[in-house]
């Protein structure tokens, strides 16, 4: 994360400049980590449905933390995480994939310290509760004088 995030007195983050990329090419999923995902946070989510595409993103845009499936037509999540880690090595990673954590990670490479995993099987809101974890968690270890407390929020349902 480049810009140190700040908070609103509500604990959503008040930098429009956060933004996370979200990679899958289940248009269902991307619409349902934009809503949990702003909802919870008040980022910027961009979206898109591929690989390809992301790397665009990437190459214009400053992404703070990348959440992305592992099967994906053309490029894959493995791909994707080996080209981010080439241009942006700090850039956390988030694979969000049914596929089992033991496949992904015999097939990766090099540093895998900016790496995480959330299966994406059952309910969806065990998952971005995985996910929001995470998210707390990168924010407080790469900037230990932000607190984030969503205790208080309402539970999201779509």
């Amino acid at each position: 994360m480049n810009q140190k995030p700040t908070f609103d007195n509500n604990n959503y983050i008040e930098n429009s400049s956060f933004t996370i990329l979200c990679v899958d090419d289940s248009s269902s999923i991307l619409d349902l980590l934009k809503i949990f995902l702003e909802k919870d946070y008040r980022v910027q989510v961009k979206t898109c449905k591929s690989a390809d595409l992301a790397l665009q993103v990437l190459d214009r845009d400053d992404i703070n933390l990348i959440i992305s499936d592992y099967i994906m037509p053309g490029v894959n999540g493995i791909e994707l995480y080996n080209q981010v880690h080439l241009k942006k090595q700090q850039t956390p990673f988030i694979f969000y994939t049914s596929s089992p954590v033991e496949e992904i990670n015999k097939k990766m490479d090099g540093n895998v310290s900016t790496l995480y995993y959330v299966q994406k099987w059952g309910p969806i809101y065990p998952h971005i509760e995985k996910i929001n974890k995470i998210i707390k968690n990168l924010i407080s270890s790469l900037h230990p004088d932000v607190h984030i407390d969503t205790s208080n929020r309402e539970s999201t349902s779509v």
